[in-house]
């Protein structure tokens, strides 16, 4: 009953035509009058807020200057100082929290289960060091091109064939192995010790019997025991590759895929036979007892116990003699590190590249100084708090990519 009452009023005022005329009418007129206050009103604040802010031009500049410079200030020390920029210091990357049930696996279950990968498994992921000579360590490829390794660049100064120099990478062989990183067991294994360091091997195999054993007209003369160590650079050149092959033709089983040692120029070109056969690099390779570890303060901790080892007791103790200069070390295992470190140290480095690049532009344009300097300002200064946010997520496809 009560809808059918309703019902039938609205009925009935909906036949009325004389009350729905009135209606618009009255409607109209409220419309009217808010429109004319809303118009009163609206003029009377901006006209005052035009005045307030002719009258105080210079302290409204001068505010808006300090309140820039603050927060440059403030985001300079949160970035450059404290806490300053943070990368990920554990094992394995973090990408949910610690009590989730995929990250306690990753971390507490998964390392206690052999036959997995695991970063905590020190035999299969201990870090392998390189030092190398005869190479010029520039890179030569293409900056923007991740692709584009460039071209192999030699040491032209490089040799090896001088005595002094035989020697002093022999006591290099036995600074390497009383260094603090050194892996006796890793290093002592089967095969292992031929291209560890490669002059002791050659030592060694010089001792041989200048004739054959059957054969009397076969004769190794001069790479055999009459020839001491250190060796005439004439005996050296020739016998270095004699050494190379017999090593090498050990079984493949007693070799990895990263072979170290001598290397040799073999050109097919009739204009470069004279290098053919000539010594090209030198290497040493070496096992650590560090193992691979996606932290980067302990990455860093060991390049920095390795390089302070190679600039002190390689090339700070004894004279390098000449020709043997241009060395340096290298390891596959660094390129995670080599990335955090470029994040690390770069990207303030692309901040201030582009605020230059930023002012130049507004100034050029612009016209004016001190827009430019204030745009920059405050670009500059709300930038630096967002600009980790790219790196994060950088990070993050670095693990997808690692773990598919």
């Amino acid at each position: 009953m009560y809808l059918k009452s309703i019902f039938s009023e609205s009925t009935v005022d909906t036949q009325d035509p004389e009350m729905s005329v009135n209606n618009a009418k009255v409607s109209t007129k409220f419309i009217q009058i808010y429109e004319k206050l809303k118009a009163m009103f609206s003029f009377k604040i901006s006209s005052q807020i035009l005045e307030l802010i002719d009258a105080n031009r210079v302290m409204l500049w001068l505010w808006s200057f300090l309140v820039l410079l603050f927060v440059l200030l403030w985001s300079t020390i949160v970035v450059f100082y404290k806490p300053k920029f943070q990368l990920p210091n554990s094992e394995q990357f973090q990408l949910l929290s610690l009590n989730h049930p995929a990250e306690k696996f990753d971390r507490e279950i998964e390392p206690n289960f052999p036959g997995g990968w695991s970063v905590n498994q020190p035999e299969e992921m201990k870090l392998t060091l390189y030092f190398v000579w005869g190479i010029d360590p520039k890179d030569t490829g293409y900056g923007l091109d991740p692709h584009d390794n460039g071209v192999l660049q030699f040491d032209s100064g490089f040799s090896m064939s001088n005595p002094k120099s035989q020697k002093w990478i022999r006591k290099v062989c036995t600074k390497l192995r009383k260094s603090p990183f050194y892996d006796e067991v890793s290093n002592s294994v089967s095969g292992a010790h031929y291209d560890s360091c490669f002059i002791d091997t050659m030592v060694k195999w010089m001792k041989r019997d200048c004739d054959h054993i059957f054969f009397k007209n076969v004769t190794y003369k001069p790479c055999c025991k009459i020839s001491k160590f250190p060796y005439e650079p004439e005996v050296f050149q020739k016998c270095v590759g004699t050494a190379a092959r017999d090593v090498y033709r050990t079984p493949s089983l007693y070799f990895q895929g990263d072979i170290a040692g001598p290397k040799f120029f073999v050109f097919k070109d009739d204009n470069t036979t004279d290098k053919n056969g000539q010594l090209a690099t030198f290497s040493l390779r070496v096992k650590t007892n560090i193992s691979f570890s996606l932290s980067y303060d302990k990455m860093r901790d060991f390049y920095s116990q390795v390089d302070t080892f190679y600039q002190n007791e390689i090339l700070g103790s004894d004279k390098v003699p000449k020709g043997m200069e241009n060395g340096f070390f290298v390891s596959a295992h660094l390129d995670f590190y080599d990335l955090q470190s470029s994040l690390l140290n770069d990207t303030w480095m692309s901040v201030l590249i582009s605020a230059g690049l930023c002012f130049a532009f507004l100034w050029i344009f612009g016209k004016s100084f001190c827009i430019a300097v204030g745009a920059v300002l405050s670009i500059f200064s709300i930038g630096k708090l967002q600009y980790m946010s790219p790196v994060i997520i950088n990070l993050n496809l670095f693990k997808s990519m690692i773990s598919n």
